[in-house]
């Protein structure tokens, strides 16, 4: 097991590179990282061996105060090339607290998942997907957009305008989006809102965001949402498309969202500006609970 430098950071971004779509959650966090850039405080990311890795881990800090809670809490992302790695990987000692909940992000389907389960399993604890949680799915594909060549054409009503969410609006965000722990939930979007995620939102007359989506930590759109009374008009390809513009006006080329298989508008949407879906990549979002807690509810809890 291999801690890595923030001098080793960019031979890892290159490798990760060339993994797409599997690697895009670990390869956004550490090149944000390495450029210091929307970098997420106190992440750490540890190879089975380097360069020439073939399971990785990014993890945030569970126990340092001085950073900002990632999502709901504790939560890692796991990329692999092989699965008998990653088995390895994840029996080294320290690789993770595992007397906490982990949220685990975008771990591939069928087969790394199985692994990161069946290592839970041994443990005595579980893997769980919240039915109260919009964050913790059990399957969700990924959809890809080259940003030159979106296209979208739309007209809003009098007194709408399109424009970026601000720390205000955090609060709203967390009751809408339904992600799991509400406090750490507000922890988490302040900090986005207020630290130069891009964000974008269609306002009403009343200057209230009606359909917003941002861009997450890990890289992707995500947190879209279209106030329920508003939805069938068309908002939120419209900030899909205008955050696509913000993020390529800051240098971006491509970009990409989650969506789960049943989420027929958003992908409608999506593939509506020129998105196009990753067919053969299948990911679950999933909460690990200990021994100790696996009786209980959720502690953690897209």
């Amino acid at each position: 097991m291999i801690l890595l430098r923030d001098d080793q950071l960019p031979e890892l971004v290159e490798s990760l590179a060339h993994d797409f779509p599997a690697s895009f959650n670990i390869y956004y966090m550490a090149r944000n990282k390495m450029r210091k850039h929307l970098d997420w405080p106190g992440v750490t990311f540890v190879v089975d061996r380097f360069p020439d890795f073939a399971a990785c881990v990014c993890r945030t800090d569970p126990d340092d105060p001085d950073v900002p809670v990632f999502t709901n809490g504790y939560s890692a992302f796991i990329h692999a090339r092989d699965p008998k790695k990653l088995k390895e990987l994840l029996d080294q000692p320290g690789i993770f607290d595992w007397s906490q909940n982990i949220g685990f992000h975008s771990v591939q389907r069928p087969a790394y998942f199985e692994v990161l389960q069946q290592k839970c399993l041994s443990l005595g604890g579980k893997m769980e997907c919240s039915p109260t949680s919009d964050y913790f799915v059990a399957s969700a594909f990924f959809t890809g957009f080259s940003i030159k060549d979106l296209h979208c054409e739309y007209s809003l009503p009098a007194g709408y305008r399109v424009g970026p969410l601000e720390e205000k609006h955090a609060e709203q965000v967390t009751r809408e989006k339904h992600y799991g722990d509400l406090r750490k939930n507000l922890s988490f979007f302040k900090y986005l809102l207020r630290n130069g995620f891009a964000t974008a939102a269609v306002f009403n007359e009343h200057h209230d965001p009606v359909a917003y989506v941002l861009q997450r930590p890990e890289g992707g759109m995500g947190c879209g949402y279209v106030v329920p009374e508003y939805r069938g008009r068309g908002f939120f390809k419209v900030v899909l498309y205008e955050l696509l513009q913000e993020m390529g006006r800051r240098g971006e080329t491509h970009g990409y969202a989650d969506v789960t298989g049943d989420n027929k508008a958003s992908l409608g949407a999506m593939l509506s500006i020129g998105g196009s879906l990753y067919e053969h990549f299948e990911a679950c979002w999933a909460e690990f609970i200990p021994k100790t807690l696996a009786n209980g509810q959720l502690k953690n809890g897209h």
